[in-house]
């Protein structure tokens, strides 16, 4: 695999001669290092660069290894830390492995296990980085979706308020979910009349079995765009004033549910002229 960058690798040890020598190998394979002789030195890097892989050692003054490799996965969780000890026990090993510590080396330290451990922990980092930046991504294309959606919906809302067509929803039961100001003034129901009731309430008596037919089978219909049309349809008002219709059906699913909204256009006047 190449690299994608050359990583930049931050050495904490109490003792210069231990840091000068792992810098002098690890730069020599083109690392940028960083140097830091204690907990506070090295989070102040931490938090000032982009570090990538953190080399630690265990038993340091003040806080050790293990506090280190906390405290660096509290702030950024894809650096991985290789810890050093002069004095592997297995309690130490279990804690590093509690902490979630990527990789754990004896001393002494030969060139080939540091080099291999930094090269292994280059390319979890990388891995860690790519599938952060794909959650990332997919939350803001989500987030983004969201408000497409909702203006979307807002706009529709605008819409079907302000328009002078008639917006009924329908769900399976052919009970009424939802009618726009229109619809409710046309019909002369308030809205809490007409909303859960059949939609024979808005069908003459003589014409209910006929137009409950059609609707079944217009229900019963599977179209790619699930829309189908009711021409010159004659509804009937609260006061029992007939009107005509034009209607357009949509059939959408919408939480496991199969609804149905209709878009009538009044053509009464239209068929009156001609």
């Amino acid at each position: 695999m190449t690299r994608e960058k050359n990583p930049n690798v931050l050495i904490i040890d109490d003792e210069a001669e231990i840091r000068t020598a792992l810098e002098r190998v690890i730069s020599r394979e083109g690392y940028h290092v960083f140097l830091a002789e204690d907990f506070e030195s090295a989070m102040r890097i931490v938090r000032d660069y982009a570090v990538d892989i953190v080399i630690s050692d265990i038993l340091m003054g003040g806080k050790d290894g293990i506090e280190v490799a906390r405290e660096i996965k509290k702030y950024n969780s894809n650096i991985p830390v290789i810890l050093i000890t002069g004095n592997p026990q297995l309690h130490t090993a279990e804690e590093a492995l509690r902490n979630k510590v990527f990789d754990y080396i004896s001393k002494p330290v030969s060139r080939q296990n540091i080099l291999a451990a930094l090269e292994n922990a280059r390319k979890e980092k990388e891995d860690r980085d790519r599938k952060s930046k794909k959650i990332i991504k997919a939350v803001r294309e989500k987030t983004h979706l969201a408000q497409q959606s909702k203006d979307l919906n807002y706009r529709n809302s605008l819409i079907l308020e302000t328009t002078g067509d008639c917006v009924i929803t329908l769900d399976e039961d052919l009970l009424i979910r939802g009618a726009n100001e229109a619809t409710i003034r046309n019909f002369g129901y308030d809205e809490n009349e007409i909303v859960g009731q059949k939609i024979t309430l808005l069908i003459s008596e003589e014409n209910t079995d006929a137009y409950l037919e059609r609707i079944a089978h217009l229900m019963s219909r599977k179209s790619d765009h699930n829309i189908a049309r009711l021409h010159n349809a004659e509804l009937v008002s609260r006061s029992g004033e007939k009107f005509n219709f034009d209607i357009s059906v949509c059939r959408y699913e919408l939480n496991g549910k199969t609804y149905y909204t209709g878009i009538a256009r009044d053509i009464t006047q239209k068929n009156i002229i001609s």
